[in-house]
């Protein structure tokens, strides 16, 4: 009997994390509160609504420190049986925590002392128009945040036996799956949510909130896999795989079939059944967050100025459905000559059930009157969403992969393209209607940003311990109709933007030693990432990031050194 047991731990504090001074009073805009006058240093002679920030650009930075730390432990047994079979007994056990705290100010503590009735004492005053009026021991009273303490486990037992008899290739198993997610919040960050809808906000200016969370599941699942060479030419593989969840049942099974046809061509396809079930803080956790949303002219359908952050209820939904899919993927293997191959695979994936959460901009767009749309005297202020299963989306594309080796008078070459290409991807919208995403930004629907295709060309030289690599990485252009929809006019042209989101090349390069020193293997390689310094491509994203993060990184030119020692 094997033994071996694997351990890991990490640990990081972000400690030097300065924030803006403090946040637009959205609590003051969402409740239309009038600052009267004479009140606050108020000058005027009238009521007016105050738009602003508690302490401006002037006023310290406060930090917002974040502690996150991860254990996993995995401990495996595996022998092998009399009768020839191999067995592997496993358990492995993770956890991460997350501490967070975001700097904010008190909404109540705030109004207390615009009406006269704040600090300590209960009788200070806050002047929103002579900042210098206000006392260091007032600004600390009134200051606050959001702050939140995350756990999540998840601990599985994996049991496993694998083997062969009368010309069969056999796999089997069974596994416990244990999962439990806890989020709590301290009391100024807790909020009141009735009918999904945003009762009582949190005790905090700007940031949202949200409830506590507590939830823990089990579930077991059972699988079994056979493979049979029916001839030298053909071999044939299936699978089957079962599930008992707390709130459902699965059975998904899989067929897959390779056939040599010839010395240099081999073709291979697969058809199988998938099954997700919604994670715990899905069905569990409910959070007010602050997104950008447009908003939308009830009467015309039109864009009705720019974005602005508001709070947005993102509603747990335990009533989630399991999601589904039905995987096709047929393929072939090109052996052109022993320097040369090439590997080519078509898939299409049909999702039941997806599970994804409403965009708030598009909900707003669908209607802009709708019950889930918060407004205070005609202004946008909140929007209600929830986690739901989509209908249906398709899914279709291909993967190419061509390698190139041969030996030279300097060290062994290789030469390799790996591509993506996604053909279509088709959702529901939330009009009842359904669109292709591909090769847009997605920024009013579930769907991410899709361009069309992403490519890594590659290339190493290895000679002796010495290895020299390059990548080149591509990403086609897309598009964003943000701005530049049917009559909405020249927002986004008129500040220096178009609708097409460029193309982007980077280039990676890489040098490694390997080496050993005193018995030990060491590993010293350094390298630059984005070698020629390219700019990110721009995006018009009003209030958000002017560059796309879910694929391009606008840090520049990253310079490392590293080092691998293996005991």
């Amino acid at each position: 009997v094997d033994f071996s047991i694997d351990y890991m731990k990490t640990s990081i504090d972000v400690n030097d994390n300065p924030q803006s001074p403090s946040y637009p009073a959205l609590s003051y805009l969402s409740t239309a509160k009038a600052i009267a006058p004479g009140v606050a240093g108020s000058p005027f002679a009238y009521p007016v609504l105050w738009i602003g920030r508690p302490l401006g650009s002037a006023a310290p930075s406060p930090h917002a420190p974040r502690d996150i730390d991860t254990d996993r432990t995995s401990v495996s047994f595996s022998g092998t049986l009399d009768a020839g079979y191999d067995w592997t007994v496993s358990y492995t056990t993770s956890n991460d925590s997350l501490y967070a705290l975001q700097p904010d100010v008190s909404t109540s503590k705030f109004d207390a002392a615009i009406a006269g009735e704040g600090g300590v004492s209960g009788t200070e005053s806050w002047n929103l128009f002579d900042p210098t009026a206000n006392s260091a021991s007032l600004i600390d009273h009134i200051s606050s945040a959001q702050v939140g303490w995350q756990d999540a486990s998840l601990s599985v037992l994996d049991i496993v036996l694998t083997g062969s008899k009368n010309g069969f290739d056999f796999a089997g198993g069974f596994q416990h799956k244990k999962e439990e997610y806890t989020f709590l919040r301290d009391e100024n960050s807790l909020v009141e949510i009735e009918n999904g809808s945003l009762a009582k906000p949190a005790d905090l200016m700007f940031l949202g909130g949200g409830l506590n969370s507590d939830a823990s599941r089990n579930s077991i699942a059972m699988f079994a896999e056979v493979s049979k060479d029916v001839s030298d030419k053909l071999e044939v593989k299936a699978a089957l795989r079962y599930e008992d969840l707390e709130s459902d049942t699965s059975v998904n099974p899989k067929f897959s079939v390779r056939y040599e046809a010839s010395d240099n061509l081999v073709l291979r396809g697969s058809v199988s059944s998938s099954f997700r079930e919604p994670s715990l803080a899905q069905l569990s956790a409910t959070v007010v967050s602050l997104q950008a949303v447009q908003d939308y002219d009830p009467d015309t359908g039109l864009e009705k100025g720019d974005p602005s952050f508001i709070r947005v209820v993102q509603a747990a939904s335990p009533d989630l459905e399991p999601e589904e899919a039905t995987n096709m993927n047929f393929g072939a293997i090109w052996t052109i000559n022993d320097n040369l191959s090439m590997k080519v695979d078509y898939w299409n994936i049909d999702y039941s059930d997806l599970i994804t959460i409403e965009n708030s901009s598009g909900k707003v767009k669908a209607d802009p009157l709708g019950d889930d749309v918060i407004r205070v005297l005609g202004t946008l202020v909140g929007v209600n969403t929830k986690y739901f299963n989509a209908s249906s989306v398709d899914t279709d594309g291909y993967d190419l992969e061509i390698g190139y080796n041969r030996d030279t008078k300097y060290g062994q070459l290789k030469v390799g393209l790996n591509r993506v290409h996604t053909l279509s991807y088709r959702i529901p919208l939330q009009t009842g209607e359904t669109a292709d995403v591909v090769g847009k930004f997605n920024y009013g629907n579930f769907a991410r940003s899709l361009p069309d295709v992403k490519s890594v060309l590659s290339a190493s030289l290895v000679n002796g311990n010495h290895k020299v690599s390059a990548f080149v990485r591509k990403t086609s252009s897309y598009a964003t109709t943000r701005g530049f929809g049917s009559g909405v006019g020249p927002i986004a042209a008129a500040r220096g933007f178009t609708s097409k989101i460029d193309s982007h090349t980077t280039v990676d390069v890489n040098y490694s030693f390997d080496t050993e020193i005193a018995n030990n293997s060491v590993v010293i390689s350094a390298g630059v990432k984005n070698l020629f310094d390219e700019d990110v491509p721009l995006v018009y994203d009003s209030v958000n990031f002017s560059y796309d993060p879910k694929h391009h990184d606008p840090r520049g030119r990253i310079m490392y050194i590293g080092a691998r020692v293996s005991l």
